[in-house]
């Protein structure tokens, strides 16, 4: 039953425009938090718990799952680097559980190569994103990020307002 009713809630989180609008708010204000973090620390288990629950709130459509996790170490007190290496690492795991999750579709597809071919090019579309993210790190201007989040979040609630009932 309940698994019934978490399906039903991410379904509609999915659907929902306004549910998005407001997650890319939130996501930008986390983001613009980070322009007030020190680094007070080394990462040990209680920062990468909360690193790690905080990545969970990603499923969320709005929620950037690399910008959750290096917010939060970075509002936890890690400096940049240490920050950008554990979400990166975290990153792996969790698409490499989403790969093998999927695979078995993958493998039964009949257009197995277009999809790899898409694959590919997203992987390396990804691999620059990162390092242009990286060099935003080490200038220290991740907090810029949110004025983005905060921008098409607003455009989104603007088009939830605007679209037809």
């Amino acid at each position: 039953m309940s698994s019934i009713l978490l399906k039903e809630i991410i379904d509609i989180m999915f659907t929902n425009l306004l549910i998005t609008g407001l997650a890319m708010l939130i996501n930008g204000v986390i983001l613009y938090l980070t322009k007030y973090s020190k680094p007070r620390g080394k990462l040990n288990i209680f920062k990468s718990m909360g690193i790690g629950v905080a990545q969970s709130f990603a499923i969320i459509p709005g929620i950037s799952r690399m910008g959750i996790t290096i917010s939060t170490a970075l509002i936890s007190g890690l400096d940049f680097d240490e920050a950008y290496k554990f979400s990166l690492l975290l990153s792996i795991l969790s698409i490499t559980g989403g790969c093998v999750f999927k695979l078995k579709d993958f493998v039964f597809e009949e257009d197995s190569l277009s999809i790899l071919l898409g694959v590919s090019i997203t992987a390396i579309i990804s691999i620059l994103a990162l390092r242009f993210l990286k060099k935003r790190l080490d200038r220290r201007s991740f907090y810029k990020f949110a004025y983005y989040s905060l921008a098409v979040g607003g455009i989104v609630l603007f088009l939830d307002i605007l679209k037809p009932v």
